[in-house]
């Protein structure tokens, strides 16, 4: 009962402005705003899935949510923290973003997803992150990209996937020969660090 009303209290919440891209689908804080928030709306589509296996249709009545994924979208492939503000992109918001593209059902061979994901392996960094106007997103952004990568198996398709993004060191230099090179190598070896 409780992971229902929850369900319920946050499509209650999701803005429903059909006229503006920038808000239509996404979620805020406390109160529908002109912008949508990247970060919440990843946040909230990742409760919703998680509440999928008790509620039926949890996820499935978010709705269309390709307006404000376009208008969140910058020319670069990357994200911004909200939608049409002209933010820069970061690390955080570009995983934010690849994960409401494949939370919201889209596939990672839509052009948009595949963006998002070539922005991460162009900006790939572990020891650092690209961060905006907010330098505090470092572990944040590691979570987000892990998300973001993980949901981004190489199937064999063409294209960038997450087996395609990191792999800067390298395991046995490290001493650990039985690992194997990737991004999740390099997040855990820094952070263990």
């Amino acid at each position: 009962v409780a992971i229902e009303r929850g369900v319920e209290r946050l499509l209650e919440t999701q803005a429903n402005d059909a006229e503006n891209a920038c808000v239509a689908g996404s979620w805020n804080y406390t109160e529908t705003l002109e912008t949508g928030d990247t970060s919440t709306t990843q946040i909230v589509l990742m409760g919703l899935s998680a509440a999928t296996r008790y509620v039926d249709g949890a996820l499935e009545s978010v709705g269309d949510l390709a307006r404000y994924l376009n208008s969140a979208q910058n020319a670069d492939g990357g994200f911004g923290y909200r939608a049409c503000a002209n933010m820069a992109s970061t690390t955080s918001m570009t995983a934010a973003g690849l994960n409401i593209h494949l939370l919201s059902g889209l596939d990672g061979g839509d052009e948009r997803a595949q963006n998002a994901i070539d922005w991460l392996r162009i900006n790939y960094r572990f020891e650092d992150h690209i961060a905006g106007d907010y330098p505090q997103s470092y572990y944040y952004s590691l979570w987000a990209v892990a998300k973001a990568l993980e949901a981004m198996p190489n199937n064999g398709r063409d294209g960038v996937w997450g087996d395609d993004v990191g792999g800067l060191r390298t395991p046995a230099a490290d001493g650990y020969p039985e690992e194997p090179n990737g991004w999740y190598y390099d997040f855990a070896y820094t952070l263990v660090n």
